[in-house]
Formats: C-alpha cells, sequence, structure tokens
C-alpha cells in the first residue's frame, strides 16, 4: 500500500530500535520513494548518535505508519501491506516483538509479522 512522505531532509523524529523499542533522536538526510518498481513505500535515511538507518514510517514514532513493539494494539484494527483489515489479538509476541496474532472477519486468525502490517487505525 501506498505510503505519503511525512517528513524531509533536515526534520529531527524519533527512531524507534527493533525489539526494545528504544527512543533515540535522529536526523532525516535523505528521502526516497520506493527501492523497486512495485513498492509504494516512502524511506528516510536516518543519522544521529547511536542511529544509522534507512527505515519506513514504521520505525519512526511520529509517523502515522509506526508500529510501536512496547505498545499493546489488542483490540486494535489495522491493515495490512495488501489493504485487507485485521483486529489484533495480542501484545507483540517472537524473539524480536515481530508479530502479533490477528483476526479477519471474525473467523480467520493469523500471525501478521510488522513487515506486514500497514498501519494501525486509530
Amino acid at each position: 500500500m501506498k505510503q505519503r512522505q511525512e517528513f524531509k531532509v533536515g526534520d529531527t523524529v524519533t527512531f524507534l530500535s527493533c525489539g526494545d523499542s528504544k527512543r533515540l533522536p535522529a536526523t532525516v538526510k535523505r528521502v526516497t520513494n520506493g527501492y523497486r518498481n512495485d513498492d509504494d513505500r516512502t524511506y528516510y535515511e536516518l543519522s544521529g548518535k547511536m542511529v544509522l538507518s534507512i527505515t519506513t514510517g514504521k520505525s519512526i514514532l511520529e509517523s502515522e505508519y509506526c508500529c510501536d513493539q512496547s505498545t499493546n494494539y489488542t483490540g486494535r484494527q489495522f491493515r495490512d501491506v495488501d489493504g485487507q483489515m485485521w483486529t489484533c489479538l495480542s501484545d507483540w509476541a517472537g524473539d524480536f516483538k515481530d508479530y502479533v496474532h490477528a483476526c479477519k472477519d471474525g473467523e480467520t486468525v493469523s500471525k501478521i509479522e510488522i513487515s506486514e502490517i500497514h498501519r494501525f487505525e486509530q
């Protein structure tokens, strides 16, 4: 699913490190729209003390696409990257808190990895 550009070069953002969800200040150094022809995501090159990353908004606290592994999203709805709506049934699980259990249409239950989540709804 398409992600709109939320930040520009020079913006200060908060990077969420994977697994431990440390919050680290960083500066946007470059913005790129997709790395492949079929990739509609916006990528941000971030730099800061203890931060050097190229990431989508999933790892930026201020982004509407953020997936904060320290937050319990149980009961919240989210869209996957294919546009399907799911309801989160569990807190984060896995070695790096990298997936949730979710259901679709009240029936289909599946394990959804963070890479497959487009955005949690408000």
